[in-house]
């Protein structure tokens, strides 16, 4: 097998007769204070095939029926490949496009990553991190995984560029023909085209995106529980069942990071529980807007304000234990939050550059540094592979 980083891959792809409305919806990490949202979607859904069946949205993690749901995703992934739902194309890459306007349009490749190319401990592998990993968070992860015989990724890399010549090629050819899928997303999704990549084509679109160091902007505990999972399995396998055992390799969305549909949004803090005064003692020198409730970080490295604040906050909250934070995307809410009580610290916008210089040299931001694109601009769960039985 290639020593590359990234390869082509099985892909499972809804049959043309799948209503892919209904098949495809957000990253599970997305609304997770919005129930409303999520149980409105299943209710569209009804009894059609969907990939919200395959996923536990993180507004249900701590429910009392947490556990039979996750059992139930095994349960119904093993259905919808005796159903036949999927049509498989053998040793892909898909170049996709995702629409939201006529100004914003973010492209990328899916493709399988070698796990054993991942590490959120060595600064030196090809895929790196980009977000501290907390181990709490992935056993949940994990155990789906294990159970289910299918994956689907909302993991989303960042690339340096597309200057190969095999992926300006597939680009280029897009203009040219008829995507293989489509999709019109669901709530302000927009649309979605792959193009399937195959043979030399696909080998060689793997082996350009493996030619540079890979960070993880979206999906970093996902991308982490799936390396868990198979460092857990790899010690009893021989080597020659390691070298193509599906669960070695992860399904991602590589996206160039020069593109103008992969923009990087603050996440800002919200603090229950404590008062504005004595939030504001932790950042004497922050902008302090009193009548507002609110607080606004400053300095020269956006980098080094979220390491700040994120420390200040963390010990703040060892030492009170009535106060906890929230993480909220977009200012209008921490404006809303603050006015109804709570603290709101609204944090600054960290460059591209600035991001993919830190995690190449290989400092994780803090947890809920940045996010990639509002909630609806996520990763749409479309594309799947088997990872067993």
């Amino acid at each position: 097998m290639s020593k590359n980083a990234v390869v082509p891959a099985d892909i499972l792809v809804p049959r043309k007769d799948i209503d892919l409305t209904k098949w495809s919806v957000v990253a599970c990490d997305q609304y997770t204070q919005s129930r409303a949202y999520w149980d409105g979607l299943s209710a569209e859904i009804a009894d059609a095939p969907s990939s919200l069946r395959l996923i536990l949205p993180e507004c249900y993690l701590e429910d009392t029926d947490a556990e039979a749901r996750r059992a139930r995703i095994g349960q119904t992934a093993r259905e919808y490949l005796e159903r036949g739902v999927f049509d498989e194309y053998a040793a892909i890459v898909v170049y996709v496009r995702r629409t939201f306007s006529a100004e914003n349009t973010r492209e990328g490749f899916v493709a399988a990553i070698d796990l054993d190319a991942f590490s959120y401990t060595s600064p030196d592998s090809p895929v790196l991190p980009s977000e501290k990993i907390v181990p709490e968070r992935l056993p949940a992860r994990i155990e789906i995984r294990e159970s289910s015989p299918l994956e689907l990724p909302h993991i989303i890399m960042a690339a340096k560029n597309f200057d190969g010549a095999a992926l300006s090629s597939a680009i280029q050819e897009s203009q040219t023909r008829a995507p293989d899928y489509s999709a019109e997303l669901s709530r302000g999704g927009g649309k979605l085209c792959g193009w399937v990549l195959t043979g030399d084509s696909a080998v060689a679109a793997a082996s350009e995106l493996s030619a540079e160091t890979l960070i993880v902007g979206d999906g970093n505990h996902s991308l982490a529980a799936a390396k868990a999972v198979w460092d857990s399995l790899k010690p009893a396998l021989s080597e020659a069942e390691r070298e193509n055992h599906p669960k070695r390799f992860c399904l991602a969305e590589i996206c160039p990071l020069s593109g103008s549909g992969l923009e990087f949004h603050p996440i800002h803090r919200v603090i229950y529980g404590a008062g504005l005064t004595e939030i504001a003692a932790l950042f004497p020198e922050a902008e302090l807007d009193a009548d507002r409730r609110i607080l606004s970080p400053a300095g020269e490295s956006s980098v080094g304000i979220y390491r700040e604040v994120t420390a200040a906050i963390d010990e703040f909250l060892r030492g009170t234990p009535s106060a906890s934070v929230d993480y909220i995307h977009g200012g209008d809410e921490v404006l809303r939050l603050a006015e109804n009580g709570a603290v709101g610290i609204l944090m600054p916008t960290v460059s591209k550059d600035e991001f993919y210089a830190e995690a190449a040299s290989g400092h994780v931001m803090p947890r809920k540094s940045f996010s990639i694109g509002q909630a609806e601009e996520k990763r749409f769960y479309l594309e799947a592979r088997r990872i067993g039985g």
